[in-house]
This record gives structure tokens, C-alpha cells and sequence, in this order.
């Protein structure tokens, strides 16, 4: 089994972010070789999936919104600024529950990171999320002029000076400066 990236597939991909050498062609990334069993394989599945306790929208105390635009000036923006080290972009409290609302503003999709935390996909531009969509995850992948409702519970501290991120999880968008910060005091 290959594991491939098919890159030369993609067109004008230089529009979207700066371009490098892989950029263009198709390339082995992984071969799988599968082998038989061993003593110690498992071989039973669990009787049922893992339950998940979801939280409900009435617990969140606040929503947040985070808009995500590939404009010129800069070029990647979360909520009309890009990432600044010096700079504290949401001071969330200990043991909150929020919602965040992903907007993305760009023909791209664009899949929205966050360190520190899992949460649940409340909705999709209002709909319920498919089911594939139904358990936790740290990463949303926003389609274009999409909003995406997330919920979460805050129950880490970091303190005012040691910030969480949440970004753009493609590199070049990421170092494009796509990312915020975020502390939960």
C-alpha cells in the first residue's frame, strides 16, 4: 500500500500561497507493507464505539467569532490581522465553555486548528454536521464562505504570558502569518 501525494493535480496552486519545489509534482510519501498477525494482535473489535458526553450550547458563556481571509494586505488574516508574538489575541477563563464560530472568507478550504483542546462541530452554514463529524476533534476543515460552529470546554490554565494557538493548518498559510493566540487565565 502507497501513501501518495498527487499535488501535480492541483492548479495554480502558486495563487493560493508560496510555492516550493514539491509544489507540482506527485511524490511516494509512505509504502505500507502488511504481514501476518502476531501473538499479541488484537483481534476482536469493542462491542460499541466509545461514548461521547457532548456539551450543549446553553453551557457556553460566550461566542467568539474568527473570520479567516487571504487578502493582499496582509495576505492571511485571522479576524482582519496577522500574527503578531507580542500580541494576545482572546484571554479565555479557566473552566469556560464557548462557542467559536469559523467563518472563512476565501474560496480555499481551509482547515482551523486549536491547540490545548478537542471540541465538538455544532453546525455547518446552520446545519447539523455528518455523522463522520460527530466526535472530537482539534481540527475543522472549513469550506469556502462556510461558517463552522465549534463547542468547547476550557479546562487547562496557561496564564496570561504562556498563550495556546489556533490557526490555518497549512504551513505556508500558518507562516503567512494565518494564527492567533490565545490564553486561558
Amino acid at each position: 500500500m502507497r501513501l501518495v501525494s498527487y499535488s501535480s493535480e492541483l492548479v495554480n496552486i502558486s495563487a493560493f500561497w508560496n510555492s516550493n519545489a514539491l509544489d507540482g509534482s506527485t511524490i511516494d510519501l509512505m509504502t505500507i507493507v502488511v504481514k501476518a498477525a502476531t501473538v499479541n494482535a488484537i483481534t476482536t473489535l469493542p462491542a460499541s464505539p466509545a461514548s461521547i458526553n457532548p456539551f450543549q450550547e446553553a453551557q457556553a458563556v460566550r461566542t467568539r467569532t474568527f473570520e479567516l481571509d487571504m487578502g493582499f494586505s496582509p495576505p492571511m488574516k485571522i479576524n482582519c490581522v496577522s500574527m503578531d508574538m507580542n500580541r494576545i489575541d482572546q484571554a479565555v477563563h479557566l473552566d469556560d465553555t464557548e462557542i467559536w464560530e469559523i467563518t472563512n472568507n476565501s474560496d480555499m478550504p481551509q482547515p482551523f486548528h486549536i491547540h490545548d483542546i478537542q471540541f465538538l462541530i455544532l453546525t455547518r452554514d446552520g446545519s447539523q454536521p455528518p455523522e463522520n463529524e460527530s466526535g472530537w476533534k482539534d481540527t475543522v476543515l472549513v469550506m469556502p464562505r462556510e461558517t463552522v460552529r465549534i463547542i468547547s470546554h476550557f479546562s487547562d490554565f496557561s496564564g496570561p504570558v504562556n498563550p495556546y494557538m489556533f490557526h490555518r493548518h497549512i504551513l505556508e498559510h500558518e507562516d503567512s502569518g494565518m494564527m492567533g493566540q490565545f490564553v486561558v487565565i
